[in-house]
């Protein structure tokens, strides 16, 4: 194999790289629902800052599944 080949074999997510996706993207989910219905009392802070204090909350939780899948294609839309 060349070194392209290579590249590309490298690239190619695996069903253990799916479930692992899988697992953290439900994780994310339950804790964004969980924040969301804490929060949800006060109609500012829901509506307006709701986004911003969840993406502090789970930004550990997609760097940590970036850093077991250890693929590109872990941040790009498939479809």
């Amino acid at each position: 194999m060349n070194a392209k080949e290579n590249k590309e074999v490298n690239n190619i997510l695996r069903v253990k790289d799916f479930a692992t996706i899988g697992i953290f993207s439900a994780i994310m989910l339950v804790v964004f629902i969980a924040f969301s219905m804490i929060t949800g009392a006060s109609l500012f802070f829901n509506m307006i800052l709701n986004a911003v204090c969840v993406a502090f909350i789970l930004a550990p939780f997609y760097v940590y599944m970036c850093l077991k899948v250890q693929r590109p294609v872990v941040s790009l839309p498939t479809g």
